[in-house]
């Protein structure tokens, strides 16, 4: 390897010719290749041995090289495998893989090839030619998310069926432990990045103060029964909800395993809920009412539940289909879509039927905002009314319709006011009148219905709240709630501010921004129309599970905005 100056002759170095007589002695001073430029000759090979000095140089900054990316790639394997050249490694999550040592930046000039031997010599490689260290801590990471992905799709499963499997106390409490054992580990491993703890401080702050309150609320109950119910049910709402939004976290990781996660559930429930139709035959028993034969009820046995659980599959596979799809997966996702609405509007939940429509609407503006024409015909402030609007009908609706489930359970009674389209309202009414009381710690947790009980025993029956936000402030007051509302709050506003333009025109292939946000809108309609439409959704572990994937999405999409960047989400369905 010659310089480039040993191309230049003696008559271009010096145009005056003072150089005409210069001794061997002087151009050897000069350097050997000015020596050979000018025709002296080399019997010792100065020169053979100056450009051997320079290729030991260069092998040995090679070698320099290696050892530095080695310490770097060392102290990446020490800080885990999520920052090793993972998925999870997200830079728009607000932490960038650093760069290796070595590698070739935009801009720059590649390795030559002595580094590229150099790095096959000192560095055993992978099939793909990745240094064993990196393929070692991408194996490890690949088998920890493969470990979260089964032990969350435990929690999902057992959270929608724990009415018909009757898993025991200790089991649950092994599953409770491990999942939060695992979501632990993975916060550590920065499974959260600090830009999205926002929502997740929040979710943990509320049942933090419900903790810390426990001896006041439960304080009523003197035969320690119905406070030690309300206990038990709420511990493992609590452990079941933390643990899975512990082990999603908010990066890309997260927000393709909460939507797998709502897949799998929508798929289990569409088939027991359509073998139930065409059986006329309900496989879980349901309480004092029994829906008819033809309504689906699922695992749950009333068939709102189960209707406000299929509007949150709906929205998600009419998201789904404004991706880029094959033309067999846009079919198969119509039918399932078509199967969905069928077996809502079989549940006679007319608040889930209007719920259907906001959701189809939220998914109609996800799909024109990702076509030129459609970009056009939509005016950003008269959507964002409109968006609005949509949202707070969709959660007011449902305390304007008298159900069918509450209606029968009251029909019976022959009280007038019971039978009354208003009933729902007056139980929020009377629930808000014992708030007034204590409405900064509440009335205690599970006291209403023994109240209404006592006040009213022309009801005849135990009846909740039906309004679980209503009834969260009633029993738990404002410092129990406060926590919950401000993270409902922050959802909206995430929902409602604009994002940044896509990186990509036309439809994704994949899950981006626009499409996270679709999916948090659908969430937000599906807690109000399950804290609204059921008889109480405090204790229901589907609820709280949809909470959980609310923070999960919403911390995701605040790690976004506020790094200032917008990518897609590998996440198929």
């Amino acid at each position: 390897m010659h310089d480039d100056r040993s191309t230049v002759t003696r008559d271009d170095a010096d145009p005056a010719g003072t150089t005409d007589s210069a001794t061997p002695a002087a151009s050897d001073a000069a350097g050997p290749d000015q020596a050979k430029a000018v025709g002296v000759a080399d019997p010792a090979g100065v020169a053979d041995r100056a450009d051997a000095i320079d290729e030991a140089g260069i092998v040995e900054e090679v070698r320099r090289q290696v050892v530095l990316e080695k310490e770097v790639l060392a102290d990446h394997v020490a800080r885990g495998p999520l920052h090793v050249g993972s998925a999870d490694g997200d830079p728009a999550a607000g932490i960038d893989p650093a760069p290796i040592a070595g590698d070739p930046t935009p801009g720059s000039v590649p390795p030559a090839s002595a580094d590229v031997s150099a790095r096959d010599v000192d560095a055993p490689s992978t099939d793909m030619g990745r240094p064993a260290s990196r393929a070692m801590a991408s194996t490890e990471g690949r088998l920890e998310r493969a470990l979260r992905t089964v032990v969350l799709a435990l929690l999902g499963l057992y959270a929608v069926w724990a009415p018909m499997v009757h898993l025991g106390w200790a089991q649950a409490q092994i599953l409770y432990g491990a999942a939060l054992g695992f979501g632990v580990i993975a916060l550590s491993r920065g499974s959260w990045p600090r830009a999205a703890l926002p929502p997740l401080i929040l979710y943990l702050a509320h049942w933090a103060v419900l903790w810390a309150t426990h001896d006041h609320w439960a304080a009523w109950d003197t035969t320690h029964t119905r406070a030690v119910q309300e206990t038990y049910a709420l511990r493992a709402c609590a452990l079941n909800s933390v643990g899975a939004a512990a082990l999603a976290g908010a990066r890309r990781f997260g927000v393709r395993s909460v939507r797998r996660l709502w897949a799998l559930i929508g798929g289990t429930l569409l088939v027991m809920a359509t073998g139930e139709v065409l059986t006329r035959t309900h496989f879980s028993p349901g309480g004092p009412y029994a829906p008819p034969a033809f309504s689906p009820a699922g695992p749950f046995g009333n068939p709102n539940n189960l209707a406000c659980v299929l509007v949150v599959v709906l929205g998600l596979v009419l998201g789904r289909m404004s991706e880029r799809l094959t033309i067999l997966r846009r079919v198969f996702l119509a039918l399932v879509a078509t199967l969905t609405l069928t077996l809502v509007v079989l549940t006679l939940s007319r608040a889930a039927v209007a719920a259907t429509a906001v959701v189809s609407l939220s998914a109609a503006v996800l799909a024109a905002s990702r076509s030129p024409r459609g970009r056009r015909l939509l005016r950003p402030r008269r959507l964002r009314t409109r968006a609005r609007v949509a949202l707070v009908a969709a959660m007011a609706t449902p305390a304007l319709v008298a159900a069918a489930a509450l209606w029968r359970i009251v029909a019976t009674t022959g009280d007038e006011q019971a039978r009354s389209d208003g009933l729902r309202a007056t139980l929020v009414r009377l629930a808000l009148d014992h708030w007034h009381h204590e409405p900064w710690l509440g009335i205690g947790g599970g006291r209403f219905e023994m109240l209404l009980r006592d006040e009213h025993p022309e009801v005849g029956h135990v009846l909740p709240v039906h309004n679980t936000f209503v009834e969260l402030l009633t029993e738990y007051g404002l410092v129990g709630a406060a926590a919950l509302f401000a993270l409902l709050t922050l959802a909206a506003v995430t929902v409602v501010r604009p994002i940044r333009a896509p990186l990509t025109d036309g439809r994704p292939r994949t899950l981006d921004d626009a499409g996270v946000r679709h999916l948090l809108a659908v969430l937000l309609v599906g807690i109000g129309l399950a804290g609204t439409v059921t008889s109480s959704a405090l204790n229901w572990q589907v609820w709280w599970l949809m909470i959980a994937t609310l923070t999960v999405l919403t911390g995701h999409l605040w790690a976004r905005r506020t790094t200032g960047r917008s990518e897609t989400v590998d996440a198929s369905v």
